[in-house]
């Protein structure tokens, strides 16, 4: 509020007075003025952000996004890529769990061991073994 009427006063008389008659700071009116371009940059950032989210397919963590934006010649910090992406709920997609499917536990039948370990046979070609592994 106070800083609309400095700019009103800002047009009769000098910038400086007009703080001070108010008891506001000069730096945070320039700090105002510049917040629309701050807004529009930070929305672009938010778009390539996404963007390049949207192209690894999720699968990248802030950091590593963060090094592939700046490959691509995007200036954005850690930071600004680690909160875009809180705010916007781009989250990384994990990776599924592998599932276990060897049960040894069960009451199926186990074929009986006819080698017993015995591999060393007086003649070749006598025990043929293969795994299902």
């Amino acid at each position: 509020m106070r800083y609309a009427a400095v700019q009103n006063l800002r047009l009769h008389y000098p910038l400086r007075l007009a703080c001070q008659m108010l008891l506001v700071s000069t730096s945070g009116h320039y700090s105002l003025n510049k917040r629309p371009a701050k807004a529009e940059d930070s929305e672009r950032m938010v778009a390539v952000v996404k963007a390049a989210h949207q192209k690894t397919r999720g699968t990248y963590g802030a950091e590593r996004l963060h090094k592939e934006l700046l490959a691509e010649g995007h200036t954005v910090s850690l930071w600004k890529v680690k909160k875009s992406r809180r705010k916007h709920g781009l989250v990384l997609r994990r990776k599924r769990k592998c599932v276990r499917t060897t049960d040894s536990n069960h009451a199926l039948p186990v074929a009986p061991n006819l080698l017993s370990r015995n591999f060393a046979q007086e003649s070749c070609n006598r025990a043929w073994v293969s795994d299902i592994t």
